[in-house]
């Protein structure tokens, strides 16, 4: 019982000076600090000192956070989350840029689009490696996506209305004969899976979302 409690007294103490020394202000990080301000002013010689103290905390912020999910076990969990939000914004960028620089859509049609180009109107997108945690598909972080990954299974919005899916799959396709004009492909392998779980997002348009699902608005 006593080497038990030793234990995890000792343990308490090392997150304790991990967590210390994971901070902007600890007396371990002052001369690497003053380094980097140093290195960031030679090279940015007009930005302001507090903006770089700001991205030091940033960092130490996200150290910290990095830590206390590996400690909890919860850092693959995070990664995975992270990627599936990544791939959802990247989706929305592409679909923004072939939306903006089309000329064959007329800008009475892109003003109406753009309403619903948002990260909510984009379906999800699962790797083999993370469909384990399908049911959080969802929540909010930022990762890059391996390139490793070949097969995606896309989870449609049961909710989202035929004319905004018809619209988004248009525009795909103008980026996939854009690809084949410029020498390359679609990286990843696409199939649909199980419907997402997503709710339908507070003050969407009504001509958006699929006739059954509006009173959900």
């Amino acid at each position: 019982m006593t080497s038990k409690k030793t234990t995890t007294i000792s343990s308490q103490r090392e997150k304790l000076n991990l967590r210390r020394k994971l901070r902007y202000g600890s007396e371990s990080n002052s001369e690497m600090n003053a380094e980097m301000k140093v290195a960031v002013q030679s090279q940015l010689p007009h930005e302001k000192e507090e903006t770089i103290v700001d991205a030091l905390r940033t960092y130490f912020l996200s150290k910290r956070k990095h830590c206390k999910r590996v400690m909890k076990g919860k850092q693959e969990e995070f990664r995975k989350k992270q990627a599936r939000r990544q791939r959802k914004l990247q989706k929305l960028s592409r679909r923004r840029g072939i939306l903006n620089t089309s000329t064959s859509i007329a800008e009475v049609e892109k003003k109406i689009y753009k309403d619903v180009l948002t990260s909510n109107f984009m379906s999800s997108e699962e790797s083999d490696s993370d469909r384990e945690n399908s049911c959080s598909e969802d929540s909010d972080a930022d990762l890059n996506i391996s390139r490793k990954t070949k097969s995606l299974k896309v989870r449609p919005l049961p909710w989202r209305s035929s004319r905004v899916s018809t619209f988004f799959k248009k525009l795909d396709d103008k980026h996939q004969r854009r690809l084949a004009r410029m020498g390359g492909g679609s990286v990843h392998k696409r199939s649909m899976g199980a419907p997402s779980l997503r709710k339908v997002p507070q003050g969407s348009p009504r001509w958006a979302i699929s006739s059954g699902d509006e009173d959900e608005m």
